[in-house]
């Protein structure tokens, strides 16, 4: 399974994750990397209390999901 949430401001999200101390990671397990896609996306992987991990896009200007990079 895989959870991935969409924001719209991807700056607060991972000032908030770094607050609670929560650690994140890039596409290739850097510690504290954002990873960025090559349409420009940026995204990071964190693990909720249960070990799943669960990953956070910045979504796009449109306000729609943009998975596939297509806007």
């Amino acid at each position: 399974m895989d959870l991935a949430l969409f924001t719209a401001d991807f700056d607060n999200c991972i000032a908030h994750l770094e607050s609670l101390c929560i650690p994140y990671e890039d596409w290739k397990d850097e510690p504290n990397q954002v990873f960025v896609r090559k349409e420009g996306k940026r995204k990071v992987y964190f693990q909720n209390p249960n070990g799943y991990w669960v990953e956070a896009l910045l979504r796009n200007s449109r306000g729609r999901r943009s998975y596939d990079g297509n806007e």
